[in-house]
């Protein structure tokens, strides 16, 4: 019995023995090769950026490649990679762990140790919380080593060891080891830049903690805003009721002289890095003058409001500065722009990211207005820039305001179908003679521009019995002729010119007392349509009378003579008589 029972424990106590001995051999090569690093293994780490909330960091993520994220990618994000550690295993009488020796880089951005120092994951983790990439960027773009790239189209960059990896949006890092990667630019629509992360290349496999991965993914995310800019035509002369202005408020009809009111409001998100640059630029065709009180353009020639409306808070003129320059073809160009210091006081937290302003300001239609359905535009875009963002300043989306504007042709002939030069007329509306401008170089009346203009109420036709009256608006208009060619007949009534202008789109129907007529082409400029109401007026001779002439005046001079004489011969005679 005492044998027997001897060889149980001898056999259970070699089962032990056994069972034991094969825990500590490896379970066959693969599982080796998973939990020790290959040093001489290529590493990769793919980022693909997406539009979504700002989450920060998540230990969830596990670095795989996730087919499953839905969205917008977002292209020309740049991202910054910096080794600032190598990893390594610190091994004591005590224990063994994994550390990360700090690279001179990594001393120099962390400030926690020197080059060389082994740190805990705990202690660079500590380090970095909190942190934004707007705190890093300016030390990791300027860190030794530092890789900088930005996403592809599809919003996709890669950083890479493998020198077999080429392409745009391919940039090669020096190796395995501890990477900081910063957000370093970002499109003007992202509010926030994604969070600082540092990623161990290669990394532990999260999921099943038992292996090495060699190429990591990561998707961070941005939040979006949309900036937005609009225009309208606010007022003509001041009235804002004015009828000529559009429904819709982006364009409106004018006479040349009239004084247009715009309003420009914009919506502006400030990145979390703050903004650099924010105002509008209005590019002004030739056809419109910007109006400003002195020979240079100044704040005080443009109202801006920090709201969406004029009853909103008005903006100290000392917080923003505004130009005008017009160039060779007669094009200007404004600029209104806010200073750092006022961009400075925006407040940029989460809450009040999205800020509104209103400009306003005035143009006048000048002498080189266009006629008919191209009008007279323009477009303004809502310009920005932002810190660590473009070299070159963003500009939005543009939005345009047109103002339409026609005029007559007017031919005088004679009934011979001559050209009949020096005619004058008169034009008036509602009842009230009009005064122009002749300007020589188009050979045309228009309204006036500048109360300096010398004006006449007299329209006289040029060679070829023209007469060309550019820049009217609507309405009803009555042409008088007052003074003829001589041996020609005055008209007997004034012309009756009723202009119905479509104040959307610069097309115009016209009548010319009464009868329906169909507006021509202007060639002076850009030889826009439906721009010239036309007129031909014919005069007709007067009747000859029949000559009496000099003798025959003298006739009646003569005998007018002759009667006074002898009516004193009589008086003569009869006195005589009398005595």
């Amino acid at each position: 019995m005492k044998k027997r029972s001897f060889m149980k424990k001898l056999i259970a106590t070699a089962g032990a023995a056994a069972m034991a001995l094969t825990l500590m051999i490896p379970a066959g090569t693969v599982r080796a090769a998973g939990e020790t690093i290959n040093p001489n293994t290529p590493v990769t780490l793919t980022i693909t950026k997406y539009e979504g909330d700002n989450t920060g960091l998540s230990s969830d993520v596990s670095g795989k490649q996730d087919n499953s994220i839905s969205g917008n990618t977002i292209a020309d994000v740049e991202f910054t990679a910096v080794k600032i550690a190598t990893i390594d295993q610190e091994t004591t009488a005590e224990s063994s762990a994994v550390k990360y020796k700090l690279t001179d880089a990594g001393a120099s951005l962390t400030g926690i140790g020197s080059a060389g120092d082994a740190k805990t994951a705990t202690e660079i983790n500590t380090w970095l919380s909190g942190k934004t990439a707007n705190d890093l960027t300016d030390d990791v773009e300027s860190a030794a080593g530092a890789v900088s790239g930005t996403t592809d189209s599809n919003g996709v960059l890669i950083f890479t060891s493998n020198a077999g990896t080429t392409g745009d949006n391919v940039k090669q890092i020096s190796g395995q080891g501890l990477y900081l990667v910063v957000e370093t630019k970002a499109p003007a629509t992202v509010t926030k830049r994604s969070v600082p992360f540092v990623v161990s290349l290669p990394m532990t496999d999260k999921e099943n903690g038992n292996g090495w991965m060699y190429n990591v993914y990561a998707y961070p995310k941005n939040s979006i805003s949309a900036t937005d800019v609009e225009k309208e035509i606010s007022a003509i002369n001041g009235a804002s009721q004015d009828a000529g202005i559009a429904a819709d408020k982006k364009s409106a009809e004018a006479q040349i002289g009239d004084e247009i009111t715009y309003q420009v409001p914009i919506t502006a998100i400030v990145p979390d890095s703050g903004l650099t640059r924010l105002g509008i630029t209005d590019t002004m065709s030739k056809g419109l003058t910007f109006v400003k009180a002195g020979d240079s353009a100044a704040p005080a020639d443009v109202d801006v409001y920090a709201g969406a409306s004029t009853e909103a808070e008005k903006v100290d003129e000392d917080s923003y500065t505004v130009s005008a320059e017009t160039d060779g073809s007669g094009v200007t160009t404004l600029k209104v722009y806010f200073t750092e210091t006022y961009l400075g006081t925006l407040n940029s937290n989460t809450s009040d990211r999205e800020h509104e302003f209103l400009f306003v300001y005035k143009a006048k239609l000048n002498e080189d207005a266009v006629l008919g359905t191209t009008g007279n535009g323009n477009s303004v875009k809502m310009t920005y820039n932002y810190n660590n963002g473009p070299d070159s300043d963003v500009e939005s989306g543009s939005k345009e305001a047109k103002v339409y504007t026609w005029g007559i042709d007017l031919t005088k002939k004679g009934e011979d179908n001559s050209a009949l030069q020096g005619v004058e007329f008169n034009l008036a509306k509602d009842n009230e003679t009009l005064a122009f401008v002749y300007d020589s170089d188009s050979n045309a009346y228009r309204p006036a521009v500048a109360e300096s203009e010398s004006t006449s109420e007299t329209l006289t036709t040029v060679a070829g019995g023209k007469l060309y009256i550019r820049g009217l608006e609507s309405g009803t208009y009555t042409l008088t002729e007052t003074k003829t060619v001589n041996g020609y007949t005055l008209l007997k009534n004034p012309i009756t010119i009723v202009i119905t202008g479509n104040n959307t789109d610069g097309s115009a129907q016209a009548t010319v007392d009464g009868e329906g007529v169909t507006l021509t082409q202007d060639n002076v400029n850009n030889g826009s349509n439906s721009a010239l109401i036309p007129i031909t007026v014919v005069n007709s001779k007067g009747f000859d009378l029949p000559q009496t002439g000099a003798a025959g005046t003298a006739i009646f001079a003569i005998a007018g003579v002759i009667l006074i004489a002898a009516a004193g011969m009589l008086l003569v005679l009869r006195r005589k008589s009398g005595k």
